[in-house]
């Protein structure tokens, strides 16, 4: 079965890595688009091992038994990490700045996830309502939409969007233009969640 045989590495680069999850990665990396350059090629594969390990947070959770206090902690600190976000798409940035603030967002956005999986249905649900105010008429509603998705029990199609919706997953990376940057800016005033809740 899967679940018992060795997994397949190789040596690239001086170093072994696993091929499966390389192969994986690269797979759902198709989600970021084609054509770009390599460092775009690169960037979302990477981007996929983060996504598919949580950035290390899950281990490191468990490794370190912090569950129960997270537990405590996660709606507040998936707020804070909500605003983060919100509040760096504000900032106005160049072209190339932009490309990163995205990035950068979208990692905040996925360690918002991950803590919002600690939180219980109710907890879940009262976020993304919370935040679909905070962030209406934005560039980011099709992120935002996908999540409220997701947090119903729905899936994202293999290409990352909310079938027969407008949603979507949000990736930093994009092989071609971003979908963000094709939004109407219609507000960006909305941008505004709150670190603590009132």
């Amino acid at each position: 079965s899967l679940w018992t045989a060795r997994p397949r590495t190789a040596v690239q680069h001086g170093k072994e890595v696993a091929v499966d999850f390389a192969e994986l990665c690269d797979g759902r990396a198709s989600e970021a688009g084609a054509g770009g350059s390599r460092a775009a090629h690169n960037g979302a594969i990477l981007e996929q091992s983060q996504i598919l390990t949580t950035h290390n947070l899950a281990v490191l959770i468990d490794g370190l038994n912090l569950e129960n206090q997270l537990r405590e902690r996660a709606p507040e600190l998936a707020r804070q990490a909500l605003s983060w976000t919100l509040r760096r798409l504000r900032q106005p940035a160049s072209r190339h700045a932009a490309l990163i603030q995205v990035k950068n967002a979208a990692y905040a956005w996925r360690q918002a996830i991950f803590l919002l999986s600690y939180c219980d249905p109710a907890q879940q649900l009262a976020q993304s309502r919370q935040l679909g105010e905070h962030s209406a008429g934005t560039r980011l509603g099709p992120a935002v939409d996908g999540l409220a998705h997701i947090i119903a029990g729905g899936q994202f199609s293999p290409d990352g969007t909310v079938p027969g919706g407008s949603g979507r997953r949000f990736l930093g990376w994009a092989r071609g233009p971003h979908w963000y940057f094709q939004q109407p800016a219609l507000s960006q005033a909305g941008l505004e969640y709150p670190d603590r809740e009132s």
